[in-house]
């Protein structure tokens, strides 16, 4: 919260902070709020959407620059960001025959929401309301729940996949070839001008579209981190043979392979995404990015479990509250993850297992429904 709050800072005082990092803060004359951020961050460039970081700046404007006070209004803004997510999921779960209060009770009141979203302010909750509602508008108002999106990408980016997942289901539901290309260029000309209204409005242009944008979550390496743990795992069995490589070396390459992969996954998503599977196909990949993305925090699981909230019920929701509650208690109160990189083997044997046990679930749902003459 309080690297929200000096990024906001940077935007409210007239710098752009997509070009200069939180060290400016001493300069003018803020300096002290530089105390409550790890040193990690003293250099790093803003990687949030304008949207989002105009808002705080508003916000620690009007706390009179007073870091206690910015937090506090910067955790209302989380508040908010859960209630969007409740007044968002209600509606895509009576549309998909899902249970509405079991999905509030699930993504709006969970230990995860409350203490690794609300209490530290993340914004991805608030990412994750706005993106609600556009999914929600989108089974109705398709051009509308892309704009809507669009808004929530300008908080954070991962929102930007909801809308295209939305476009390409929208095209396929209309008929002849011109057509789709007519609906396509219609959802991504009006994607690109929220985008753009935003960046004028806020006066950052299009420089918060950058490369600081996606790399600076890799700047943090977690035990949970499926390509972090693989790299630090068989750095130290390449090791124990006598091959000398760095543990960060290994974690790098794996996690481009793994983003590689779960890019290649999505594109087919999206090619065979339809209205009928649209939630579910968006819910899926954003949670699978989430874990497959340079930096697995727990929260980042708001991208998606929202969305997988909302289906009917399935068996997927045996699962889903011990993710919650689990995902809530692996990181300390300080917000450092209680697993430290040493964990990494026995993190590479739970998702061995986690594979084992998804690949005899399909098989025995393969058999079912052969059994059954149904496909599912």
């Amino acid at each position: 919260v309080y690297s929200y709050l000096a990024q906001g800072a940077i935007l409210h005082l007239g710098r752009n902070p997509y070009h200069v990092a939180p060290a400016v803060l001493t300069h003018l004359g803020h300096g002290y709020m530089l105390q409550a951020i790890p040193g990690l961050w003293h250099k790093t460039t803003a990687p949030y959407g304008p949207l989002y970081l105009t808002i705080v700046g508003w916000l620690i404007g009007a706390a009179g620059y007073k870091l206690v006070l910015g937090a506090i209004l910067v955790r209302l803004l989380a508040i908010l960001g859960v209630a969007l997510l409740a007044a968002g999921v209600v509606p895509v779960a009576r549309r998909l025959g899902g249970d509405p209060r079991r999905a509030v009770w699930l993504i709006a009141l969970s230990p995860l929401v409350l203490f690794q979203l609300v209490s530290p302010a993340h914004n991805d909750v608030v990412m994750a309301g706005v993106m609600m509602l556009g999914v929600a508008a989108a089974l109705r108002w398709p051009l509308l729940g892309i704009a809507i999106c669009a808004l929530a990408a300008t908080i954070k980016v991962p929102a930007a996949a909801a809308a295209a997942f939305i476009a390409v289901a929208w095209a396929w539901r209309t008929e002849g070839l011109w057509s789709r290309a007519r609906v396509l260029a219609l959802s991504a000309l009006v994607f690109a001008a929220v985008l753009a209204a935003i960046s004028v409005a806020t006066g950052v242009g299009l420089s918060w579209i950058s490369g600081g944008l996606f790399s600076t979550p890799g700047k943090v390496h977690l035990a949970i981190t499926p390509g972090t743990a693989l790299g630090y795992t068989t750095a130290t069995v390449l090791r124990a043979f006598g091959v000398a490589i760095g543990g960060h070396t290994l974690a790098h390459i794996f996690a481009q392979v793994t983003f590689a992969l779960t890019a290649i996954y999505g594109l087919w998503l999206l090619y065979r995404v339809r209205q009928v599977t649209l939630v579910r196909y968006v819910g899926l990949i954003l949670l699978l990015a989430a874990v497959f993305g340079p930096a697995a925090w727990p929260w980042y699981l708001i991208w998606g479990l929202p969305l997988l909230a909302a289906l009917p019920r399935g068996p997927l929701f045996a699962l889903m509250p011990a993710v919650l509650v689990v995902g809530a208690l692996v990181i300390s109160a300080s917000g450092q993850l209680l697993l430290p990189i040493a964990a990494a083997p026995e993190m590479i044997v739970f998702y061995a297992l986690c594979a084992v046990g998804a690949w005899a679930w399909v098989r025995r749902r393969e058999r079912s429904s052969s059994a059954d003459g149904r496909a599912w």
